[in-house]
């Protein structure tokens, strides 16, 4: 995390529900999003292309209901955004694995 990220962190924390907070939110979305394409030759990340290959076996393997459940809670994951600065953030799926499920960012 370099200083500027640092300090769009802590207006965040600072002011939870404000117009600066919502800008340093936007401003670290683009800087992680510069970041990423900026790390990657020809803008494909082999990483991303593994994960969603992962999750579409796993929902050919559950069948359409259940990978409906489990697109609906990495949806409710996600409605406050997910934290794509941080590497060591973890998130757990109750519907997957009854529970036992974490994936990384």
């Amino acid at each position: 995390m370099d200083e500027a990220d640092a300090l769009f962190l802590a207006v965040i924390k600072k002011f939870l529900e404000s117009e600066a907070t919502e800008k340093a939110r936007g401003e670290r979305t683009i800087r992680a999003y510069k970041n990423m394409r900026d790390r990657v030759d020809g803008g494909i990340r082999p990483d991303v292309v593994m994960y969603i290959s992962g999750a579409l076996d796993v929902f050919s393997k559950v069948g359409p209901s259940k990978a409906r459940e489990i697109t609906l809670e990495v949806m409710m994951k996600g409605k406050d955004g997910l934290d794509i600065n941080d590497s060591t953030e973890k998130y757990t799926l109750l519907s997957l694995n009854g529970g036992s499920a974490t994936f990384f960012l």
